[in-house]
């Protein structure tokens, strides 16, 4: 699943700082099992998410593969 870049940082600075709920992330995301899996991982991260959530679009995704030394 495709977590923002933004989100990335976001989930950094909570990791560095080490006190629950002191960062926030909004976003949107989709009712669907994608959103929940976001969701909660956020929240498992000690990040504060205020997201809208949208009852027709799904949650965006992506998948990576690294291989070797090209990252």
């Amino acid at each position: 699943m495709e977590i923002s870049t933004v989100c990335w940082l976001v989930l950094a600075v909570q990791w560095l700082i080490g006190v629950p709920n002191a960062t926030t992330f909004m976003g949107c995301i989709g009712r669907d099992e994608f959103g929940r899996i976001l969701e909660k991982k956020v929240i498992e991260a000690g990040v504060n998410p205020r997201y809208k959530y949208h009852d027709t679009e799904p949650t965006g995704t992506c998948a990576v593969c690294l291989t070797g030394t090209n990252r």
